[in-house]
């Protein structure tokens, strides 16, 4: 496991980048881990995305108590709605070469930052697998192991779009990639993680996959970037975004046919769960017999329908 890499003491590598809404009552949970990592020097940068709660007097709090000539703390404020632009805000203060992306309501154990300070110059992207822990399973310490969300595999592009593979708590790079592919675009409300990360992912093949980590993402209905479950037209914008995106890679037709696919089966999810519009949104947005296969695949309680398909090259 990668928390078994030592500690690194050189100066100033890593950056951690939060942004905050309205998570008063729970922020220090993800302050606390980040307190507790090993790695010195550390940049931690939180940013209080416009929160009407008393988020902004916590992290401000917590920034005084906490820092240190080895651990710098900046706090800032982003007045624009929106993780992405949180995010943006928090990049434009990082100095370090590599930053990581982290919620306000998930924590990370105490190796996680110096796993990527100890990461070599031929690297670009490192990502890990988390453990999400869901709302009935996360005790009063959210001790409760739920299930395990991996990073990128063998092909990357398409685990980041089918399985989320570049969510953001599963990965760090390079602060100059980043950068260089446009940043987080603050149009996507919905997977801006998975399009950014697609993103970075084409324009680089410098990948390295640490294992499972002990990073707990928490699942609530009220985080930043809370899900579109129930409400699959929240990832169109995504989805258009990462066509656009795969289509110099794997082709302008199969880049439409992965995307439509993944709504399919986002539609089946929702429906599945009970709202019943999902197909009428799939069928407003393609006629494809495959992506209709993969809607009624999903909601029947099937799993694995874009791995099928791709298995039997019709996708």
């Amino acid at each position: 496991m990668y928390m078994d890499c030592p500690n690194v003491s050189t100066a100033a590598r890593v950056a951690i980048v939060v942004p905050v809404f309205n998570r008063a009552e729970v922020v220090s949970r993800t302050l606390d881990s980040i307190a507790h990592q090993t790695l010195r020097p550390l940049h931690v940068v939180l940013v209080d995305n416009a929160s009407v709660d008393d988020t902004g007097r916590v992290l401000r709090r917590w920034a005084e108590e906490v820092s240190a000539p080895d651990f710098r703390v900046d706090v800032l404020d982003c007045p624009r709605p929106g993780a992405a632009a949180a995010r943006n805000v928090g990049l434009a203060a990082v100095t370090e070469p590599w930053v990581m992306f982290f919620d306000s309501d998930d924590s990370m154990p105490p190796g996680h930052a110096a796993a990527v300070a100890a990461l070599p110059d031929d690297v670009d992207i490192a990502g890990w697998n988390v453990r999400e822990v869901g709302p009935t399973l996360a005790g009063s310490d959210g001790a409760t192991d739920g299930r395990i969300l991996t990073f990128v595999g063998h092909n990357p592009q398409a685990d980041n779009l089918f399985y989320g593979g570049m969510a953001t708590q599963r990965w760090a790079a390079r602060t100059e990639l980043i950068r260089r592919v446009g940043a987080w675009n603050e149009d996507i409300r919905y997977w801006d993680d998975i399009e950014l990360g697609a993103r970075m992912l084409a324009q680089t093949a410098r990948i390295r996959h640490l294992g499972d980590s002990e990073v707990k993402v928490y699942v609530s209905g009220d985080s930043i970037t809370s899900g579109a479950a129930g409400s699959p037209s929240k990832a169109l914008p995504a989805l258009d975004a990462i066509a656009k995106t795969l289509a110099p890679i794997v082709g302008g037709s199969r880049a439409r046919q992965w995307c439509r696919v993944k709504l399919a089966i986002e539609c089946g999810l929702a429906d599945r769960g009970g709202l019943r519009d999902g197909l009428t949104l799939l069928q407003s947005q393609t006629s494809s017999l495959k992506a209709l296969a993969a809607y009624y695949y999903t909601r029947a309680g099937h799993r694995g329908a874009s791995r099928i398909l791709r298995a039997l090259g019709l996708i």
